[in-house]
This record gives C-alpha cells, structure tokens and sequence, in this order.
C-alpha cells in the first residue's frame, strides 16, 4: 500500500527533485543519438552505453547528482527487447551479439551502474548518506509517444511477463523505487504496474504518463486522465502507487494535467497519500527528424525551473518535479536553488 514516500522522507518538505534526460545527456557526451524522435533506432547507442560507455553512463549520473537532484533514474529507458533486436538489424560492429536472455543482465546493470555512481558521490563527500535515491525505469516495450504500437487487452499479458522480467532485474541490482514511465495509454501503465506489484511488491513505484501536446491533459492516447486513474484503481493496484506524474511532453501539457489528476486521486483514492508531479521535455516539439535544433532555446534553466517550482509546486501542489529529454544538469541545478530557498 503507498504509503509517504521514503525518499521524500530525506527531501523533509521540499519537492523532491529528479534528474533531467539521460540520453540527452549521453548525447551532449558523445554517445550517438540519431533518428526520427521516440523511435527504437534513436536510442540504441543510449542502450549499448551500459557495456560499451559505462563511464559516460556514470559520468551522466555524476552531474545530476552534484547538481541536486534527489532521485537519479537507471539508464535502461531502451533497454528493451525490441531495441536490442536492432543490434543485428543493424550489423553494427561494435555491439556483439544481444539474446532475450540478456534484458535481465544489461537491465540489472544499468541498476548498478547508477547505484555506484550514488556510492562513489556520497564516500566522495559530494552527496550526504541517504540523500540520493536510485529510481529504476520501467518504459515502454516499444516506441516512444506511439500509443497505437501497445498490444491490445487481450495481449496484454505478455506485456506484462515482460515488465516483471525488467522490475526483478531493477531490484535485484539495488533500485530503491520503481519509475514506471512515458506511459502513452493506460492499458500500458496498468499491465507495468501489475507486474510491479507482482515482481516487486515491497518497493515504492511511481507511475508517469506522456501527455498529448495539445494541452488538453489528456494522455497521447487520447484517454483523460480521469480515466486512467479509474483503471488502476479497477485493476486494485492504484493503492499501490505512491506518485502519479507526467513525463516526455510539454511543460504547459502537464501543467493542464495536474489539477486533473488531484482530482481524479481525490475520487478514487480518497485515503492514500500519492505524490504528483511531473519532468517535461526540452523539446521544440517530439514530432520531428531528430536533429539538434529540436532543443526549445526558450527553455532556459531559469525559466524551467520557474515553470516547475513557482507553476506546479506552488500553485498545483505538486512534490515531484524534475526534466526529461533536453533537459541538462544546468537546468537540475537552477531547480535545486529555486526549491530550496
């Protein structure tokens, strides 16, 4: 059952702040990102970074960690099985050859490549014991934003023996919560939200949704998000779930979303402390080639940290705030002045 979340338990009252974009991140560090936005080409080499870059992969959780943020999130986003198939597709002939039975090995590594950068931070002196937590990414099966690419109910179930796979694997490699995120449907947020429960029934889970661009609140589906929250609660997991957020879309999309979603938490889980919040994007927009011009040159890290801490912490009660793709340590770092003054 959710109960207060234990990270925010070291955050005392303050928003608890996650970290920005990995592969972005990765990218800004030399690991190639290319290809059209949210498809499974785009983030293989963010994928292979775990064996092939682990050091960049430390070195990107190093910076979010000197720059505040509370929880960092395991690099496994595209650690999933239609991502690693790509390996061979592509010939590539530095990435060797990935099997089904590697998703458990490399998705466990990811876990504790982010717990040793924690490790390494804290004996370091850089970071205080206990006051970074590592969140495991549980994300979607296939591409990015693509809600028409989710099986359907009566497919679900395999779905489903998927994510507990990926979970046992985060658990195993010392996650200290479940993110399950860039949720586009809520059948997908559902089915990874069984097999957390399942896979992992002790750890805190927090559930994050992308949101349509159209700044409606409504998921990318096109489903409310009333209605999500109705069908985790008809699935009797939603007690389970400590946060609801938003995550990979806009910043004004979300900001539409979140008295929506106090609300709808407010009806079907009157009795429960469940966080909200969300982390946007950087982007100019997510329906685009890919190159670098999609970063949005108004997003500066003072005006989103503006944006997140005066708009959703303050006048929409929301304590888990953070950034996504395109958003860089700089932007953690001003999120972190702005939320401790």
């Amino acid at each position: 059952m959710a109960t207060e979340s234990a990270v925010g338990s070291a955050s005392g009252n303050k928003a608890i702040l996650v970290d920005g974009g990995m592969g972005h991140m990765l990218r800004r560090l030399g690991v190639t990102i290319s290809g059209p936005i949210g498809s499974q080409q785009r983030f293989l080499g963010v994928a292979l970074a775990n064996t092939e870059k682990p050091e960049l992969v430390t070195a990107a959780h190093r910076a979010y960690i000197a720059a505040g943020a509370d929880v960092i999130t395991t690099n496994n986003y595209s650690v999933v099985p239609a991502t690693l198939g790509l390996v061979d597709v592509l010939e590539l002939p530095s990435a060797g050859h990935y099997v089904d039975a590697d998703l458990g090995k490399l998705v466990g590594l990811s876990a504790r490549i982010a717990r040793e950068a924690v490790d390494a931070a804290v004996s370091e002196g850089v970071r205080a014991v206990n006051t970074v937590r590592v969140a495991g990414c549980v994300p979607p099966l296939r591409e990015s934003y693509r809600h028409e690419q989710v099986p359907p109910a009566d497919e679900m179930a395999a779905v489903e023996a998927v994510y507990q796979r990926i979970v046992t694997a985060l658990v195993s490699g010392g996650v200290d919560l479940i993110l399950i995120e860039s949720m586009s449907c809520s059948r997908e947020a559902v089915a990874a939200m069984r097999a957390a429960t399942v896979a992992a029934p002790d750890t805190e889970v927090w559930v994050s949704y992308t949101l349509a661009e159209d700044e409606s609140g409504a998921l990318r589906s096109g489903e409310p998000i009333e209605d999500a929250i109705a069908d985790l609660a008809s699935a009797k997991v939603l007690s389970n779930v400590s946060a609801v957020l938003f995550n990979c879309t806009s910043a004004a999309s979300i900001t539409a979303a979140l008295p929506r979603v106090t609300a709808a938490l407010a009806t079907h889980a009157p009795n429960v402390s469940i966080r909200v919040g969300g982390y946007a994007n950087g982007f100019v927009t997510t329906d685009s080639d890919g190159g670098g011009s999609d970063y949005c040159n108004k997003c500066t890290p003072s005006t989103y940290a503006a944006v997140a801490v005066d708009g959703w912490v303050k006048q929409h009660g929301a304590s888990v705030i953070g950034g996504c793709c395109g958003v860089f340590p700089e932007h953690i770092e001003e999120m972190r002045r702005q939320i401790d003054l």
